[in-house]
């Protein structure tokens, strides 16, 4: 017979950090989890960092995701984490909740850990009077619009979920650090952030720091039916939290992967994505942006030689599925070459 955890309705403890080194905010969680035992309790780390920086996902290729020139030259930091996911700008505006548990006092599969663990940030959306929902399997929306940047996964025996609510955030900033493999993808990159992101500014919500973290702390401890006890890093995680400073922060762990042949697509939300891809046709090069929204072409941009292409290839994109774009162009590029022949 399986012995039941003791720990399964014991006291979530929770570590308040306040403003913190950039590269120590993801330390932190990182360390919590090395060190995590089935004896560890159960673990949320509310944070917000001291100064900007940039946190590229673990399966990311650094130069294919950023400027690094236009990163040395503003002087921010960047981290690669070990969980999955995409590039992150992290500033003081926002709040991080990262929950650390053990695995086997969550569900199996990781949808159902989401959906447990993203409710209580939900709920305190909720009680703002905002239209939060969870979208996918970990995104959080209001009103259609993402408000959080959340992942995920499995490091040693801990399940981790972290995510962050926006009381602001400068776009500009993490639109300008972004490698761009065209002027045509940058500018739909921005178009489409400021189209499907919102803060709590934004949506004239007016809320501090430290309500912030008390509204998350009583949404979990409500929400997982669980008392809440407010502790600190052992002496063994706060060793270990320096020693993933180093690490994430090397130059060896960022450059863990080479660039891919092909551009992966930047996301943007769940929904919206920016894809870029090259066609030759008949000697000619083309450069194809395309924003695409649940799967259909809602923006592109088509450069060329032959300029005068265009607008007039364009408009045979929108509208129509992502997985249409090369034949619609190769179909309408003859015809267009056709009518301008005659």
């Amino acid at each position: 017979m399986m012995m039941q955890d003791t720990k399964q309705n014991a006291p979530i403890r929770v570590i308040s950090l306040g403003k913190t080194d950039a590269v120590m905010t993801q330390a932190v969680y990182h360390a919590v989890a090395a060190a995590m035992t089935q004896d560890t309790p159960d673990t949320i780390i509310l944070t917000q960092p001291a100064t900007p920086y940039l946190c590229i996902g673990y399966h990311q290729a650094l130069e294919q995701i950023l400027d690094l020139e236009i990163c040395k030259a503003k002087q921010i930091s960047i981290v690669r984490r070990k969980l999955g996911g995409g590039t992150t700008y992290l500033d003081e505006n926002q709040i991080f909740y990262q929950c650390v548990f053990h695995q086997s006092r969550l569900p199996a599969r990781f949808e159902k850990i989401y959906a447990k663990l993203l409710s209580p940030p939900i709920e305190v959306l909720k009680n703002m009077g905002l239209d939060a929902s969870l979208q996918g399997a970990n995104e959080i929306e209001v009103s259609g619009k993402r408000i959080a940047g959340t992942g995920g996964g499995q490091l040693g025996e801990a399940a981790v979920v972290v995510g962050n609510i926006l009381l602001d955030f400068d776009m500009s900033a993490m639109t300008t650090v972004w490698f761009a493999p065209s002027h045509g993808f940058r500018r739909l990159a921005e178009n489409a952030l400021s189209e499907r992101l919102t803060t709590l500014k934004q949506l004239g919500i007016d809320a501090s720091p430290s309500e912030l973290c008390e509204k998350l702390t009583n949404a979990y401890s409500q929400s997982l039916g669980r008392p809440i006890a407010i502790g600190s890093l052992t002496s063994e995680e706060q060793a270990k939290a320096e020693a993933f400073c180093q690490t994430l922060a090397s130059d060896e762990f960022l450059a863990l992967h080479e660039p891919e042949k092909k551009y992966r697509p930047l996301k943007i939300s769940a929904r919206a994505f920016i894809h870029h891809e090259t066609l030759e046709i008949d000697g000619m090069s083309f450069s194809v942006a395309m924003k695409v929204t649940d799967g259909i072409i809602s923006d592109a941009v088509i450069e060329c030689p032959k300029k005068r292409f265009h607008r007039k290839l364009h408009q045979f994109l929108i509208g129509k599925p992502l997985k249409n774009w090369q034949s619609e162009l190769l179909l309408q590029e003859k015809e267009v070459l056709c009518n301008e022949e005659a």
